[in-house]
C-alpha cells in the first residue's frame, strides 16, 4: 500500500471510484460526489492541494481519500467498503487527523482539535471514532432529500430571470458567494477551479440575474448518474436581494435539470441551526433523510 498526494488529473476516475462505493455500500458511509467537489474548490484556497488531499491505494486502485484541513480544522475520509470499520481505517483517520493538525499549525493558526463530520446512520465510522477516542460533540446539520417526481413549478420573481451561467460569469459568481459566505475568490480562480476545472462537466451553475444583468443568487447542481443523485452545494443569494424567492426559484430550476439528466432523487444540506434554510427546503418537498454530526477527541485526549 502507498500513500501519495492527490492532483487535478485524477479528479475524474477518483469521482469514479466514490460514485461506485456509493452505489456498492449505501449512502451512509460517504458523502456525495458533488462535496468531494465542493471541498476540493475550497482547500485549494488555502495552499498546496497535493498535502492537503492524500490517497491510499495497492496499485490496483484507491483504497481511501483523506480531505485535511477542510474549512482550517476539519478532515474527512472517505474508504473503500471492504476496509471500512478495521484495523487499516483507524490508522487513515489518525492519519488524516495529525496532517490537518499540522497544517493548521504551518499556516500560522491558534492549536486547534480537528474535528470531522459523520452521518448518524453510519454506525461502523462512529465506532471506528469512538474507539480512537473521539466523541461525539454536536449535531453539525441534516442532509434532506426528495424525489425528482410531480417538481414544483416556480418561476422567478417580477424583473428577474433564470440562467445557466457560463465561465464568462466567474466573476459575478464569485461576487454571490464572497458576499453570501465571505469566501475570498481571487480574479480568475473561481472561473478557473470552479467552471473550467475537474469535474465542471458534472456540474451545472443556476442563477437568478435581475434585469441590470447581475446575478443575484445562485445553486450548483452536482450530477451523479452513477448513483442517480443529484446534490445542491452551495445555495447562495447576495444579501441585497434576499427574501425575494430567489433561492426557492434557483433550486426549482436545479431540480428540473436533475430530472432532465435522467436523475431520481435530489439532496441538499444545511446547517442546523440554520431554520429559514431547512423552511425553505422543506417548502420544496425536501425531507431530512440524514443527520450530520460532528466528532472530536475530548479534552484529555487531544495531543
Amino acid at each position: 500500500m502507498r500513500e501519495q498526494g492527490f492532483t487535478d488529473l485524477e479528479f475524474a476516475s477518483l469521482r469514479s471510484v466514490v460514485s461506485g462505493w456509493i452505489r456498492a455500500a449505501g449512502p451512509c458511509g460517504y458523502f456525495h460526489v458533488g462535496d468531494l467537489q465542493h471541498w476540493l474548490h475550497g482547500l485549494r484556497a488555502r495552499g498546496p492541494i497535493s498535502e492537503a488531499v492524500r490517497i491510499w491505494d495497492d496499485g490496483a486502485g484507491p483504497l481511501a481519500i483523506a480531505l485535511c484541513g477542510l474549512f482550517g480544522e476539519a478532515f474527512q475520509v472517505l474508504t473503500a467498503p471492504h476496509l471500512r470499520g478495521t484495523p487499516t481505517e483507524d490508522a487513515f483517520l489518525l492519519a488524516a487527523e495529525a496532517r490537518t493538525r499540522r497544517l493548521h499549525r504551518s499556516g500560522g493558526d491558534a492549536e486547534t482539535v480537528p474535528n470531522i463530520d459523520v452521518y448518524a446512520c453510519d454506525r461502523v465510522r462512529r465506532a471506528c471514532l469512538e474507539r480512537l477516542g473521539f466523541e461525539r460533540y454536536r449535531v453539525w446539520g441534516y442532509l434532506a432529500e426528495r424525489d425528482l417526481q410531480a417538481l414544483p413549478e416556480c418561476g422567478p420573481p417580477a424583473g428577474y430571470r433564470l440562467i445557466l451561467a457560463t465561465a464568462e460569469q466567474g466573476e459575478d459568481l464569485a461576487r454571490v458567494r464572497r458576499e453570501a459566505f465571505g469566501e475570498a475568490w481571487p480574479p480568475g480562480q473561481y472561473r478557473r477551479h470552479v467552471l473550467e476545472g475537474p469535474g465542471a462537466d458534472q456540474a451545472r451553475e443556476v442563477a437568478a440575474v435581475d434585469a441590470m444583468g447581475e446575478i443575484a443568487a445562485l445553486a450548483t447542481v452536482h450530477l451523479d448518474r452513477v448513483t442517480g443523485v443529484g446534490l445542491f452545494e452551495p445555495v447562495a443569494t447576495r444579501p441585497a436581494f434576499q427574501r425575494r424567492g430567489l433561492a426557492r426559484a434557483v433550486l426549482a430550476y436545479g431540480l428540473q435539470i436533475m430530472a432532465e439528466h435522467g436523475l431520481s432523487t435530489a439532496c441538499v444540506g444545511y446547517d442546523a441551526t440554520n431554520a429559514a434554510a431547512g423552511a425553505l427546503y422543506a417548502g420544496l418537498g425536501f425531507a431530512v433523510a440524514h443527520e450530520t454530526l460532528g466528532y472530536r477527541r475530548g479534552d484529555e485526549q487531544r495531543v
